[in-house]
C-alpha cells in the first residue's frame, strides 16, 4: 500500500509538472501579456491603432507615466472620440471603451474629450432608446452614471 501511495504521488508530480510546463510555453507564445514601452505607443499613436493604444497605454508603470505619455494619452482620447463622431461610431464596444478612458485620472481634466464623449453619449443613447429590440430601462439605466460623470 505505501508502495502504491508513493506511485501515485510521483504519478500527480508529473502530471502537474506537465501542466504548468505547457502553461508557461502558452503564456510564452500569447502576445497579449507583452507590456508595451513608450516607443511602442509612440509608434500605435502615429498609426492611430486606437484600440491597440488604449489596450496597452497603461503598461507604462506609474513612475514612468511622463507628460510626453499623458499627452499621447490624452490626444489619442481626443482623436479617439473624434473618429467615432466622424464615422458615426455609437455601438456598444465604443461606448463601453469611452466609458472606460473616462475613468482614468489623467483624462479626466480633458475638456475637449469629454465635450466630445457628450456627443458619443447623446448618440448612443439615442440609438438605444430608438431600438425597439431593448427595453428603454436597460438605456435609462446607464443613462445616469454617464452624466454623473460630467458634473
Amino acid at each position: 500500500m505505501k508502495h502504491l501511495s508513493a506511485l501515485l504521488i510521483i504519478f500527480i508530480s508529473l502530471i502537474w509538472n506537465q501542466a504548468f510546463a505547457q502553461l508557461r510555453a502558452q503564456k510564452a507564445q500569447d502576445t497579449s501579456i507583452r507590456l508595451y514601452s513608450m516607443v511602442d505607443l509612440e509608434v500605435l499613436a502615429k498609426e492611430k491603432s486606437f484600440d491597440e493604444f488604449f489596450d496597452h497605454c497603461l503598461d507604462i508603470l506609474p513612475t514612468q507615466r511622463n507628460e510626453h505619455w499623458a499627452d499621447m494619452v490624452n490626444n489619442m482620447a481626443q482623436e479617439y472620440a473624434q473618429y467615432l463622431i466622424d464615422k458615426k461610431i455609437h455601438d456598444q464596444k465604443a461606448f463601453r471603451r469611452i466609458e472606460a478612458i473616462t475613468n482614468w485620472p489623467v483624462i479626466k481634466t480633458n475638456g475637449i474629450f469629454f465635450e466630445r464623449r457628450g456627443s458619443i453619449g447623446y448618440l448612443y443613447f439615442k440609438s438605444c432608446l430608438e431600438n425597439s429590440a431593448r427595453p428603454p430601462q436597460n438605456c435609462i439605466k446607464k443613462m445616469v452614471p454617464f452624466f454623473e460623470k460630467d458634473k
